[in-house]
């Protein structure tokens, strides 16, 4: 398949790049080059050095694909966030309208179902799936909603089928790698976060998972965590002890994660494979 890629200087976009290259034929947008962005490497994959915004250079890039896998973003805490994040979005799927592309695979969030940046806001319940209520509560969080509704009429009115993934924070593998020898944080210093985590290989592989299936259906979301929590202690525990009376709807045996991925199962066969815990 011929895959545009956007994002491609961040880290989830490089080890995208190194997952999907292996069978798949790449363009890659992003302001800079990967070799110039923050996590510099090198690629020989055509590059469109353009903003998000640039509404002509993504009908440029777009033009002669068959799917997107739009990773690029604002992560953080803004009005320019909210502007960039959906309006790129919407540029993007009115190009994969006009030129006929049919997949679409984008970095949305956990962060728009209830997270905080400034306090503690409890998920409604545990294990916590995609029919959880979508409640955002600042700018990013909002944009990741709105790309939402944005994939999902493409998805109903034009066809194209949209896949989201809500992924929670991202650890490079040196990160997952050093992570059991630090000092774990104490349950309510972490209840703020969800305990959660994902490595970023995992990420990866899902892009290509999701954009390689052949059964996707027009429009989903998809929660993307490791399999269990950055805590020594279990899960449960910490669930009664930072967040009372949150209803317990399935069992979270030992150091299971708050976000359940089984939707990411049945849609295309994704189980997270790394954690701090293996080494």
């Amino acid at each position: 398949m011929k895959i545009l890629v956007t994002g491609a200087s961040g880290r989830v976009g490089h080890y995208a790049i190194l997952d999907l290259e292996r069978a798949h034929e790449l363009r890659l947008f992003s302001r800079r080059h990967p070799r110039e962005g923050d996590h510099r490497f090198n690629t020989p994959h055509p590059h469109v050095a353009a903003d998000l915004l640039d509404r002509a250079a993504i009908r440029k890039a777009v033009e002669g694909m068959d799917a997107v896998a739009h990773i690029g973003a604002n992560p953080w805490f803004s009005e320019e966030t909210f502007q960039l994040n959906t309006v790129s979005t919407y540029y993007l799927l009115e190009a994969c309208r006009e030129f006929g592309v049919k997949r679409f695979v984008m970095a949305g969030s956990d962060w728009g179902l209830a997270k905080s940046d400034t306090r503690v806001v409890p998920p409604d319940y545990v294990p916590v799936d995609e029919a959880h209520p979508r409640r955002p509560c600042d700018h990013y969080g909002l944009s990741k909603i709105v790309n939402e509704v944005t994939c999902e009429m493409f998805g109903r009115e034009y066809g194209i089928s949209c896949a989201v993934m809500r992924i929670t924070g991202v650890w490079m593998p040196e990160q997952t790698g050093g992570y059991a020898a630090k000092s774990k944080p104490a349950p309510a210093d972490g209840a703020q976060w969800w305990w959660s985590y994902v490595d970023v290989r995992d990420v990866a592989r899902a892009f290509r998972l999701a954009i390689e299936s052949p059964d996707l259906p027009g429009f989903g979301t998809y929660l993307l965590s490791a399999a269990d929590t950055i805590l020594d202690m279990p899960t449960l525990d910490a669930v009664r002890a930072c967040w009372p009376g949150t209803p317990i709807v399935r069992d979270l045996p030992g150091h299971a994660s708050v976000l359940s991925g089984d939707a990411a199962f049945r849609g295309f066969g994704w189980r997270p494979e790394h954690s701090w815990r293996k080494g």
